[in-house]
């Protein structure tokens, strides 16, 4: 697992590293209820160790027209510690133009603190997670992780891939979930 942080912690922009004691031109938007970042963003590295924060991150087409295609599931990591929670949604337009977030359900708990540990360079890290709409309820779809030389995340329904992550992005989403899930040990 160290490699695996040390790994993601080499992707985060060079102004990561260079922040502290440093003030920023940047001002940071006001934050109303709920606030996300989109953790593939490098100009919100600032929020990335923020516990209230929401941190998003949309998957691509599996099988893109175009390279980098959004297939428009979003994976959000939510609180931290034992709370930590890992939502899989996608926005739902309304008729009158509004725009809503459909829940496809969420994983948490031990589950999740072990997926978050996965080692993306050794295929036995690989593993099918069982997504939940409500309690002891599944919704069908399934977090996928393929482990070793091309590794990716995938949400599947059934033998349909609705989306996948990987490279840059599936490595900084298993660093901030694993730090996420860990965030109780550290206080």
């Amino acid at each position: 697992m160290k490699r695996i942080v040390s790994q993601a912690a080499a992707l985060l922009p060079a102004t990561a590293s260079q922040s502290k004691g440093r003030k920023s031109s940047f001002h940071p938007p006001v934050r109303t209820s709920p606030f996300e970042v989109d953790l593939t963003d490098p100009a919100m590295v600032q929020y990335f160790e923020d516990p209230e924060v929401d941190l998003c991150v949309t998957l691509e087409e599996r099988f893109p027209a175009d390279l980098g295609q959004l297939s428009g599931i979003v994976l959000r990591i939510m609180r931290s510690g034992k709370d930590t929670v890992l939502n899989v949604e996608s926005p739902a337009p309304q008729q009158l133009g509004s725009s809503l977030t459909h829940l496809f359900g969420y994983i948490q708990g031990a589950k999740l603190a072990a997926a978050s540990a996965a080692d993306l360079s050794d295929p036995a890290d690989s593993f099918l997670l069982c997504i939940q709409e409500r309690e002891n309820v599944f919704s069908g779809l399934s977090l996928t992780l393929l482990a070793g030389d091309s590794p990716e995340l995938r949400v599947c329904l059934g033998a349909h891939c609705l989306g996948v992550l990987k490279d840059r992005a599936l490595s900084l989403f298993l660093y901030f979930l694993h730090q996420g899930c860990e965030a109780e040990a550290k206080a």
